[in-house]
């Protein structure tokens, strides 16, 4: 006498497990592809000159200080657009800025010439309040 199962072939053995793993892989494939393209996308943002620029002139300014408290961290999802050619360029970007204190949102408005960004606006939007601080106004 013969076992069943030995007579049954691979397939009918496996499929229970294989079906699942089949559907399962293309969807674990995109979203690999997806998070990948979401990583590049933000890093080029926030690795860029003048985001850090944007940044850093908010971490020093103290008014933002007093707003938000030190220290100041980034957000994750900056938004907005970067566009660069050769040593020319334009950036209007929104960047989220948290401190013990509060919460807001940095908005960065810069060309670029020469290699050179130059900001001609630079606010920041406290969250909760209708304030917003001017970063490019003279002290």
């Amino acid at each position: 006498m013969s076992n069943s199962y030995e007579e049954r072939g691979w397939w009918a053995r496996n499929w229970y497990w294989v079906v699942p793993l089949g559907c399962l892989a293309p969807v674990i494939v995109c979203a690999g592809i997806g998070a990948g393209v979401f990583s590049l996308v933000f890093g080029a943002l926030k690795g860029s000159d003048v985001y850090k620029q944007a940044v850093d002139l908010a971490r020093n300014h103290p008014a933002v200080q007093a707003a938000l408290g030190t220290p100041i961290s980034e957000g994750a999802l900056p938004s907005g657009t970067l566009n660069t050619i050769n040593d020319g360029g334009n950036a209007d970007i929104h960047i989220p800025l948290s401190g013990p204190k509060g919460a807001g949102s940095l908005h960065a408005v810069a060309t670029r010439a020469g290699g050179n960004w130059t900001m001609s606006s630079l606010v920041l939007d406290v969250a909760g309040t209708d304030k917003h601080i001017d970063l490019l106004v003279k002290r």
